[in-house]
């Protein structure tokens, strides 16, 4: 789980970016779970406007970082729980996990919100409440002692915004199927 951590750090330290890996790749999955795929729009753009990156990107950079988004959509897509939120290493202290956490909860709900916008609102009411629960996640106070009882709860927690993620993902996605099924009907 960490090995991809590091490289989307190490990516965004080249560009000097303010964001971190978690909300990045919060970013992405909101944004991939929400029908947006690399080879049909500005994932760049935004994802460089969202780590607060103004400058121009290398090439070779530029596709590093595809790569890195790449594997990110392949192991949100699949069809097993395989799918983690990228966060730090269980050796990092507690609290410094739980602010990512909190980071990659803001990025997927922005990253949903940037495809979907005023679409959101015709979500189910499931995913309006998952949503709701990531915001207030979010939020979170990350200051924590660390002890068992935190790693615990802070392991919960994970495993909630993993499951909530891959089932925003799978109700989007079946909504797309329905919609695009109801239009060949239509016609």
């Amino acid at each position: 789980m960490s090995q991809p951590y590091h490289a989307l750090q190490q990516l965004l330290n080249r560009i000097d970016a303010d964001a971190t890996p978690a909300g990045v790749h919060g970013l992405w999955c909101g944004r991939m779970a929400a029908g947006d795929q690399a080879q049909d729009n500005d994932w760049w753009s935004y994802t460089q406007r969202f780590a607060g990156s103004v400058n121009a990107i290398e090439e070779n950079l530029q596709a590093a970082f595809k790569a890195v988004y790449g594997y990110a959509e392949a192991a949100l897509t699949q069809d097993n729980m395989s799918f983690q939120p990228w966060l730090p290493e269980d050796a990092v202290e507690c609290s410094l996990r739980v602010a990512a956490l909190a980071d990659w909860c803001r990025g997927f709900v922005e990253g949903l919100t940037s495809v979907l916008g005023s679409g959101l609102s015709s979500c189910s009411a499931d995913v309006q409440e998952i949503l709701q629960d990531l915001v207030d996640i979010g939020e979170v106070d990350p200051e924590v002692d660390g002890d068992e009882q935190d790693e615990r709860e802070l392991l919960e927690l994970t495993e909630f915004v993993k499951v909530a993620a891959l089932n925003v993902l799978q109700e989007l996605t079946a909504a797309k199927k329905n919609a695009a099924s109801e239009k060949k009907t239509l016609h």
